[in-house]
């Protein structure tokens, strides 16, 4: 059975999460592997798509509206994978965060996502660290298959 395609868009949540079919191969892998999961986004209204998806999975779902608040939350709490938008209000950006993950917390997979990634930007950002880089806005199964292909890179390397 396959995932359903819906498109995740910042302001167009489509609220069909529950129909995510739970024999899916990538639900069995999200399950057994309970990754904890932190969404870095300035729209309350991605950030919550994002969560009640991966939530749905049964994934442990951080959320943090800045840069700086995503650096507080990975100080008191232990994440696999964050996903994080480029682009911020503030001063700081996604760049920024994949900058003090990959000094601080070299362990946790950096998930970037914008609107406007072109291909050298994707494969600079990969250089510097990042795990993936998706364009906004996805295919909600593109969160899982990249949980998939984490979790898959992971068992390879134990």
């Amino acid at each position: 059975m396959c995932i359903e395609e819906e498109i995740l868009s910042p302001r167009g949540f489509n609220n069909s999460v529950d129909r995510l079919p739970l024999d899916s191969e990538v639900f069995r892998i999200m399950i057994d592997h309970k990754r904890c999961v932190l969404v870095v986004d300035d729209d309350a209204d991605f950030r919550y798509a994002i969560a009640a998806i991966l939530g749905r999975c049964e994934c442990q779902v951080y959320d943090a509206e800045s840069i700086e608040s995503a650096l507080e939350v990975l100080q008191i709490h232990s994440v696999d994978t964050i996903f994080c938008d480029m682009r911020f209000q503030c001063s700081l950006g996604g760049e920024d965060l994949l900058a003090a993950v990959v000094r601080n917390y070299p362990h946790i997979d950096v998930v970037l996502m914008s609107s406007s990634l072109d291909r050298s930007k994707k494969t600079e950002l990969q250089a510097k660290g990042a795990a993936f880089c998706l364009q906004k806005p996805f295919f909600k199964d593109s969160c899982m298959d990249v949980f998939s292909m984490l979790d898959r890179s992971h068992q390879r390397a134990a």
